[in-house]
């Protein structure tokens, strides 16, 4: 409908295994749009790290804020307005996620309840025992298969009540990290979870309730925002909601493919070849910028003694995972980055609080 040709905004990363920029590139030459590229390098990243805590004005610990920032920084070069494509895989089931848990619990399930919990404690407490870990560090086919990582997930599934707990579990990075935490209620209305019959509705929609407005839309409004660029999502007009709920699972995912009618209508405009086969997350090598560049940024904010003075986390337990981290023994990206954009956060707010109660002093 546009009377002159639309622009497209792409971010590419130096991991190349993730980086989707050029599949990018030969649709936007396809569609015939004036197409924008930038790569994310670890200097981009430096630079843009200490802004975090005031453009979110909380500790946000979804990495993909970088190159989000990045490319809206990038867009907002050449337009005020921008669309967004958020919503797609929680409305029409895009994510891979969805079909492993049904499996995963399938796998569980036919144990009985005390069988099941027995087996998954004795696991939990086997796969981050101190013994394990020297045996994984020491002998190269068991640290090659990472049964510590993959035997805390198994515990998981023989641990949760039910594949919605389950789902839950798989999604959540640390276990005993926050000191004195709180229960957390279940973010499962009874009569909504009632109403789907299948796991991979139920996990759909608590991604929708959940992980879609409480971190993919916080981390697309304050990127954009913070350069004065508009970002509209229009698969979340409430008309495309509302159809999508109306439609049968088999619409959504198929052939354990997601997002099955979305791809059905881009045929018309995209051929099949230029379609990425398999979903990429809009992520950045956290992992190795840890172990790189961003070390000493890195253990500065997660100094054990600091840590334990503050009283927020476990320290120990956050060395021993920075340890194992740095020697590639395990990869603790995900789980790394939550604290450091806390402690990123903690620092930058401590440090204003200080200063406004020396000038209101003044």
């Amino acid at each position: 409908q546009a009377t002159s040709p639309v622009r497209t905004f792409t971010i590419g990363t130096e991991d190349t295994e993730n980086d989707e920029s050029s599949a990018a590139a030969a649709i936007a030459a396809h569609l015939g749009t004036e197409h924008v590229f930038h790569r994310v390098t670890s200097e981009d990243a430096l630079k843009l790290i200490p802004e975090l805590p005031r453009i979110y004005d909380e500790p946000f610990a979804d990495s993909s804020a970088v190159p989000t920032l990045l490319v809206s920084r990038l867009a907002r070069q050449h337009v005020t307005v921008a669309l967004s494509g958020d919503g797609g895989d929680e409305l029409f089931g895009g994510y891979q996620r969805y079909s492993p848990g049904r499996r995963l619990w399938a796998a569980t399930a036919r144990l009985p309840h005390l069988a099941r919990r027995t087996v998954g404690k004795v696991l939990r407490v086997a796969s981050q025992s101190p013994v394990y870990r020297e045996m994984e560090r020491s002998f190269g086919p068991l640290r090659a298969v990472r049964l510590g990582s993959r035997g805390a997930r198994f515990a998981d599934a023989l641990l949760s009540e039910d594949r919605d707990a389950l789902y839950i579990e798989t999604l959540a990075q640390w276990r005993d990290l926050v000191r004195d935490a709180p229960v957390v209620a279940d973010p499962f209305r009874t009569e909504l979870r009632a109403s789907l019959a299948t796991h991979a509705e139920r996990a759909m929609l608590l991604d929708l309730i959940t992980y879609l407005p409480d971190d993919l839309l916080v981390k697309v409004d304050r990127a954009s925002m913070s350069v004065s660029l508009e970002a509209r999502e229009p698969l979340l007009d409430h008309r495309i909601v509302e159809f999508s709920m109306r439609l049968p699972l088999r619409m959504k995912i198929r052939d354990g493919q997601g997002k099955w009618i979305l791809r059905r209508v881009l045929e018309r405009h995209v051929p099949a070849s230029l379609m990425p086969q398999r979903k990429l997350g809009f992520s950045v090598p956290v992992g190795a910028w840890l172990r790189g560049p961003l070390r000493e940024w890195s253990e500065e904010l997660l100094e054990t003694r600091a840590m334990r003075d503050d009283g927020f986390f476990d320290a120990d337990l956050v060395e021993t995972h920075w340890r194992e981290h740095l020697t590639s023994e395990r990869g603790w990206d995900n789980h790394l980055w939550t604290v450091l954009m806390f402690q990123a956060w903690l620092r930058e707010w401590r440090a204003e609080g200080e200063r406004r109660a020396r000038s209101a002093a003044s």
